[in-house]
C-alpha cells in the first residue's frame, strides 16, 4: 500500500515570498503528519519518503528544477549521514535519483 500527502503550503509560501510562512508551514507539517506516522511506525512497520515535488526558491519565487532535498526512512533504508533535511545535507549524501521517478522504485523495493 502507498499513500501520497501531498502539502502545497511550503510552496505557496514560497511564490510570496515569506520565508516565515515557508518555514512554519514545513514545521506544521512535521508536526501533524510527520511526527504522528513515525510514532505509529513502533506498531505498524513503514516507511516514509518526505520531499518537495520542486524547488520554489525564496530569492525568485518561482519554480526551479534543482535538484530536491529528500527524506527516506523505514526498514531497509540504509542512513547517509544527513543530520537536517537540507539542499546542503542532501548533496553531501552523494545520493541523486535522476530522473527523480526512480526514488519511488528504489524506494518501494528496499530490503
Amino acid at each position: 500500500e502507498v499513500v501520497v500527502i501531498h502539502v502545497e503550503a511550503p510552496d505557496a509560501a514560497g511564490h510570496d515570498g515569506r520565508p516565515d510562512e515557508k518555514r512554519n508551514a514545513i514545521e506544521c507539517s512535521d508536526e501533524a503528519i510527520v511526527a504522528p506516522l513515525r510514532a505509529s511506525a513502533a506498531d505498524h512497520p513503514l516507511r516514509i519518503v518526505i520531499m518537495p515535488d520542486h524547488p520554489t526558491p525564496l530569492s525568485t519565487r518561482k519554480h526551479s528544477y534543482d535538484p530536491v532535498p529528500f527524506l527516506a526512512w523505514g526498514p531497509g533504508i540504509a542512513a547517509r549521514g544527513a543530520q537536517r533535511l537540507t539542499e546542503a545535507e542532501a548533496q553531501a549524501t552523494g545520493l541523486m535519483f535522476d530522473p527523480g521517478w526512480k526514488l519511488l522504485g528504489d524506494f518501494l523495493l528496499a530490503d
